[in-house]
This record gives C-alpha cells, structure tokens and sequence, in this order.
C-alpha cells in the first residue's frame, strides 16, 4: 500500500495493491490483512458527519471501501484457516489466483459443515458409537432421538482447495442432533391399497383422515391437509403381514440412496416459497419373510426311514406349489398360483430341504412327482404348509407328516417237474435269498390236484409255515 500527504493542501492520496499469492501461509494473509484494517482505524476516526465538502465525503467513502475489501477478505482468509486446521492441510498461497471461484465455494461449504456444524441426516439406527455410515465423537450409549451428538459425516463428497483434494463423508440432509425431547404433533397413517392410471396397485399413505390410525389434528389450510416450517420425521413403526421391519428402507422421489431407519428432512423458507429437502414423495420398501421346508420320505410297510431290498429312498421328487393369490418371487423368477415354484429332491436318509430364504410368505403345497426306485406313489399324500416366520424351516419330518411309498412286489411261480417222467413233483424245497440283504427264504411247490389249486409254502427259520400266492389253475397234475 502507498500513501502520498500533499503538503498544505491537507489532503492524502492512498493507493493499495493486494497480493496475497506472494505470503508464505494463509495465517500471514490474515495478520497482514488485520493490520491494515486498524491501520484505517487508526487513522481516519473522524465521523463523516465532520467532512463537509463533497470532495472530501468522496475520498472518505473511498476510504470506507477499502477497509470493507479487507475485511471481508479476513473472513474468507480465517474460514479458509479453519479448513486447513480442521482437516490437516496446507493450502500455498502463490496457487490462490487459480479456480478462484469454485475453490472458494468449497471452502464456503466445507466451513459451513465443520464450523457451523450444519444438521446431517444419520443413515443408519443410532445403537452403538460406530456404524459403517456414522462416527460419533463423544462417548455416548444408549442414543435416543433428541440427543445432541458431534458426528463426524456420511456419505462421501470431495472438494477441491488450490492443488488440495478433501475428501469427507457429508450430507446437507439433516440428522436428529438439535430434535426437541417432545414432538409438536404426531400422527400415525396407515397404508392402503390403490390403483394408478394403467391399473396397477400401490399401498399409499397420506396425511389425510382416510389413512389416519391416531395422533393429533392435522394443519390444515383451505380445508387442505398441510404442513407448517419446521423439522419432520418420518418412521415405518409396523411392517404389513409377510414383511420385516428390520432391513426396510425409504427413497426420496427419485433419489437412489436408501434411507434407514428414522427419515428426518426440514420444511424452510425460500423467499416467498416454502421448500420441502428431499422430496413430497417417498418409497418404501420392505424385506419380505422367507423361509424353507423339510419333509422325510419312508417306507409305507415298515414305516422306516430305510429303504427295503435294493430300493432307495434317494432321488423322490417333490414339487412346491404356491397357493397364494398373489405372485411369488422365488429364485428371481415370479411364480402364479398353482404354479411350481421349485422341485425337490431327496437324499440317501429319504430327507429333502430347501435353503433357509427360498419361498417368501405365504401358502404352499407338496406333492411327490417322482417316486424313488423300487417305489410305487401309492402311499404318497400332498401336503400343505406356511411360510410364517424369517428364516425358519418348517419341518414336516414328523409322524403326523411322513411321507410313505408303497415298496414294488411281485410273486414268483414255478414249476417242478421229473426228469425222466416230465410229472409234476410236489414239497420241493427251494431256497430263495435276497442278493440286497443276504435274508434266505424256504419255498416248496404245493399241488392239490383234487382242488385244482397250486400254491407256496414258505419255511422261514422259526419253521413256521405260510401259504402265498395261492391261485386257482386250471390244468390238473396228469
């Protein structure tokens, strides 16, 4: 800065140059500044009313103006400083004349953040000090809204200061660090189901009557349902039958990002207008339940889960068919009523199941399409279940819901005859074993030629005698 006195006339001439690309720090750029703003202090303490020609009133604006560039620059120089001490960098002066513009709207910005310590919205439930969204500064358990926290931000920005990238996690949403204890109304909708245009259904709810479970009166204005400057919430307390809580998320308009738990957002005044952030629209979407089944395939006869001979339990094939009135997700596919949503199959213990998240809420049925080898269907009953709870198998392996085959039979008939006279022989023994299971049967042909019967006796190893597979023949012994 140069200062000329003219001598006699009483008059001085100022001129000034500002460079502050040429300090070493930007705290210098302060302190440099600050000196000449008490340097006008100093020097012209007059009031402007003791000026009293117009040449001089002049000057003395011109004066004014300068001292206001000063400190001005101050304020944009100390809020710059606060940056680099906030977030440990260094900002080289010499760079300032470069994107002059957008890194000082940064640095409006990031102070306003840091400083001014702006409501965020806290994308995530406040039940522990750290979350994947939020780090919360002070110790503090057991959070509740209303409490006052110092966060440090979510969701990730970067800003741009002369050569220096910040990278911080920010929002200029809202959080529920400056809520009231109480709120000043509250009301509790309900959704219901609509349809658009083109005929589709949405659950929707809306600050009227039609929808209102309890709570206060609504505003209202023009007999119209409103909403007055302020701060709101916003909060799914109970999710419709089939769909969790947990996991449920909300979406502004457009917005992609997935808002949990409590949605705060603020009503302000723009001018004449009233802006709402976020949006007047929002999508809510819940997780529905899911679960699985397990069924147990056994012998009809023995009622044991182990396979009779050389049939197998292994490889039954049971179909999964929705009752429900509405589609089904299943596998990323969607499934109509009576449709097969997924088919089965058993393992070597007769057992089959499904994942834990297969079928979502909801009616279902199982039939066997499938027999295992060595098996009839004969026996098998479909079965209806329910998918009611999150995760769970319903088990249906036990005795109220076994699943039995009727195991494959046939009869054996023979006949024994002389080698020399071709005549019939009868009480011949023969023994008959299970290649399977290693158990041996004694049989002998029968013949009662006045009857006109044949038939088989059995000797088991208690020598006790059964009669099988007698039937009627025709031919007589000769």
């Amino acid at each position: 800065m140069k200062i000329v006195l003219e001598k006699g006339t009483g008059k001085s001439k100022i001129t000034y140059r500002a460079q502050p690309e040429k300090a070493k720090s930007i705290n210098e750029i302060i302190e440099h500044y600050n000196m000449m703003v008490a340097f006008f202090d100093r020097l012209f303490k007059q009031p402007i009313e003791a000026i009293k020609k117009d040449t001089q009133i002049k000057e003395w604006n011109s004066i004014k103006s300068m001292k206001k560039y000063f400190e001005e620059a101050i304020l944009q120089y100390k809020k710059l400083h606060f940056v680099e001490q906030e977030v440990e960098i260094t900002i080289d002066p010499s760079k300032l004349q470069q994107d002059e513009e957008e890194c000082w709207r940064d640095t409006e910005e990031l102070y306003i953040i840091l400083k001014k310590k702006m409501p965020i919205r806290i994308n995530t439930k406040l039940t522990e000090i750290k979350t994947n969204d939020l780090k919360i500064n002070q110790q503090k358990e057991n959070i509740k809204v209303g409490t006052a926290l110092d966060v440090t931000f979510i969701k990730r920005k970067e800003f741009y200061l002369w050569g220096e990238t910040v990278e911080i996690y920010t929002s200029n949403l809202l959080t529920n660090a400056n809520l009231p204890e109480k709120a000043t109304r509250t009301w509790v909708t309900k959704t219901v189901a609509e349809k658009d245009s083109n005929g589709n259904i949405h659950y929707v709810t809306k600050l009227a009557d039609a929808y209102k479970v309890s709570g206060d009166a609504f505003y209202t204005q023009n007999e119209k349902s409103v909403l007055p400057l302020g701060t709101l919430t916003v909060e799914e307390t109970k999710a419709p039958d089939g769909y969790l809580l947990d996991g449920a998320y909300m979406k502004a308009g457009d917005n992609t990002e997935q808002i949990k738990g409590i949605y705060l957002t603020q009503i302000t005044e723009d001018g004449e207008l009233a802006v709402l952030s976020g949006s007047n629209q929002y999508s809510v979407s819940d997780q529905v339940i899911r679960g699985g089944v397990k069924i147990q395939k056994r012998d009809l006869e023995t009622k044991d889960t182990k396979a009779q001979g050389s049939a197998t339990l292994k490889d039954a094939a049971f179909a999964i068919i929705s009752l429900n009135e509405n589609p089904v997700l299943v596998e990323g596919k969607l499934y109509k009523k009576n449709e097969t949503v997924k088919t089965i199959q058993t393992g070597i213990d007769g057992v089959a199941t499904t994942s834990t998240d297969l079928l979502p809420y909801g009616k279902y049925k199982l039939e066997e399409t499938k027999a295992p080898e060595g098996y009839l269907t004969d026996g098998a009953k479909a079965i209806e279940f329910s998918i009611t709870e999150n995760g769970k198998i319903v088990d249906l392996t036990d005795e109220s819901h076994f699943i039995y085959n009727q195991i494959k039979r046939g009869d054996l008939e023979g006949v024994k005859i002389g080698a020399s006279t071709h005549k019939r022989l009868v009480n011949v023994p023969f023994k008959i074993t299970s290649k399977t299971t290693g158990e041996s049967h004694i049989v002998a042909i029968l013949v009662l030629s006045a009857a006109g019967i044949t038939g088989v006796r059995i000797w088991n190893k208690k020598k006790q005698v059964k009669r099988l597979g007698i039937e009627e023949k025709k031919e007589e012994e000769e």
